[in-house]
């Protein structure tokens, strides 16, 4: 290296603004939820608390993502995994979030 080169700087992964990566249209936001039957062309609140899927719905608003709805085998399993849910889900959108605080 001569007197005359400098190194480049490596940029900081921090101060770039993040992509959220998007998903292809084929795909769905899985949220399970509990005790509810969904009908189609039905528009009807769904009442979530769990972090995780509040964050799924956040996201199919933010992005106006389809959603799938599945039921949850045993309603008293706080974090269900693939084999805690129904096979058969009812697909759709968000129409807008609401908020309720207890």
């Amino acid at each position: 290296m001569s007197t005359n080169d400098k190194p480049t700087p490596v940029p900081d992964a921090s101060a770039a603004p993040r992509q959220t990566p998007t998903l292809p249209p084929d795909m769905l936001i899985i949220l399970p939820v509990r005790n509810m039957v969904l009908f189609p062309g039905v528009v009807m609140p769904v009442a979530i608390k769990r972090e995780k899927t509040v964050a799924g719905a956040q996201e199919a608003v933010r992005t106006e993502a389809k959603v799938g709805f599945l039921l949850q085998k045993k309603p008293d399993t706080e974090e269900p995994g693939f084999d805690d849910l129904q096979s058969d889900a009812a697909a759709a959108f968000i129409a807008g979030p609401a908020v309720r605080y207890a």
